[in-house]
């Protein structure tokens, strides 16, 4: 391959790594028709690390790339053919660079694999790296037909906690669970949006869950924190007085976090801490073990 080619690769990859922080998936790395060409090229290289380098460069470039390879399958080059298939996979599957050295061309063809076989493959995503393996499990959960292997993947989605959780919730399948597991999730996923400062996503997803718990003190604490972020500070004040009343008690939190900072002078807040202050005094202390 030349050097041009080489570059070309090098470029694309290492634009695929620089992602904000707030993008839970990684963008397509815009390419032209002569990089592409370039790279599909560069499938059937004599070296193996350019075949390797181009691989995940196409599969970094993403949809752009799929007429391409859809056309290189026919290529009289055996390599070039295989790996345009693996490509294809990398792209439908959201499959990583990380994940492919460990699963290898495990999703090719995988749609057109039996039912039993494809759960088989699902319990093998689900062992595989968590971080890597949540965006393809949900691909899956966003396109298979098949009442098995979907909930097979919903459920390895479950199973990995947190990241897998709001997948799940961002794909709408939370409302067939139980009530308190559809609470817990939109916690979850407002509070990874108010981190990212997305704040009416967040409320958005309060909302809902304070619909179904209207007395849960941390929802009703996370929503003062939005609307202390947003700056509305009535409303600030309001929910964080509900908080309050539901039970919440966390002085020393409340006193510290950052989230509440709009509202730190306002007269209301300063009472509200007060009370937990004297609510904290008149507590009951627990006594020390003896040792």
């Amino acid at each position: 391959m030349s050097a041009a080619a080489a570059g070309i690769i090098i470029v694309l990859l290492a634009a695929g790594e620089q992602t904000p922080r707030t993008q839970t998936a990684k963008q397509p790395v815009p390419a032209g028709k002569h990089q592409i060409e370039q790279l599909i090229a560069g499938l059937g290289s004599d070296s193996y690390a350019t075949r390797e380098a181009s691989t995940d460069a196409l599969a970094a470039v993403g949809e752009d790339a799929v007429p391409f390879l859809d056309r290189s399958i026919s290529n009289p080059d055996l390599e070039v053919q295989r790996r345009s298939e693996l490509v294809l996979a990398l792209i439908r599957w959201a499959i990583s660079p990380e994940l492919r050295r460990v699963i290898g061309n495990l999703m090719v063809g995988f749609e057109k694999r039996s039912h039993t076989e494809r759960e088989i493959i699902v319990r093998a995503l689900a062992s595989a790296e968590k971080k890597h393996a949540v965006r393809p499990l949900a691909r899956i959960v966003s396109l298979e037909k098949h009442r098995g292997v979907w909930l097979s993947a919903v459920w390895a989605l479950f199973d990995m906690g947190p990241e897998g959780e709001l997948a799940l919730a961002e794909l709408g399948v939370e409302h067939n669970w139980p009530e308190r597991l559809d609470i817990g999730i939109r916690i979850k996923l407002g509070n990874s949006l108010l981190e990212d400062g997305q704040y009416d996503k967040a409320m958005e997803q309060y909302s809902i869950a304070i619909k179904k718990a209207p007395n849960n003190e941390i929802l009703l604490y996370n929503m003062a924190c939005v609307c202390s972020l947003k700056k509305q500070m009535d409303q600030a004040i309001e929910w964080l007085r509900k908080a309050i009343d539901a039970g919440y008690d966390d002085a020393n939190w409340m006193e510290n976090d950052a989230d509440l900072d709009t509202i730190r002078d306002h007269p209301k807040y300063k009472q509200m801490l007060r009370e937990l202050r004297i609510k904290e005094q008149l507590r009951p202390k627990r006594n020390r073990p003896e040792t």
